[in-house]
């Protein structure tokens, strides 16, 4: 994995996942903008958050020392737990982290990147991120 991978997967992701995206319409949501918002919000930070989990380079401790080498979050895991890292290795350590590290990258190049209509895309050049 290069960094450059990295990106597009975090730029592939936060387009299936985006508001009223194609995840909102395989599940059947048409508009995600009716009175159960906030359920259909949790039902696809859950599914996001699960496909960041299962994803081979956060399942493989090799990969995920790549990650948090190219994550603008770092600091992930305590962010989003509340909690100092307490780990017996290194290995269990750097999933952990390199999990909450891409579910953030993702969630957050969603919500700066990502226009809700079903038209628009994230895919953004890196340039035009900075």
């Amino acid at each position: 994995m290069s960094e450059q991978s990295y990106w597009s997967e975090v730029r592939r992701l936060a387009e299936y996942f985006k508001k009223n995206g194609k995840w909102s319409k395989e599940q059947g949501y048409e508009s995600e903008v009716d009175t159960a918002e906030l359920c259909v919000y949790c039902e696809r930070t859950t599914a996001m958050e699960k496909a960041t989990r299962d994803h081979s380079w956060t399942s493989n401790w090799r990969a995920a020392f790549r990650v948090l080498s190219y994550t603008d979050r770092p600091d992930a895991y305590e962010e989003l737990n509340g909690a100092f890292l307490d780990f017996d290795n290194h290995q269990e350590l750097a999933i952990a982290m390199a999990r909450d590290a891409f579910y953030l990258d993702v969630a957050n190049y969603s919500d700066r990147h990502c226009e809700p209509d079903t038209d628009q895309t994230c895919n953004k050049p890196l340039e035009a991120q900075q």
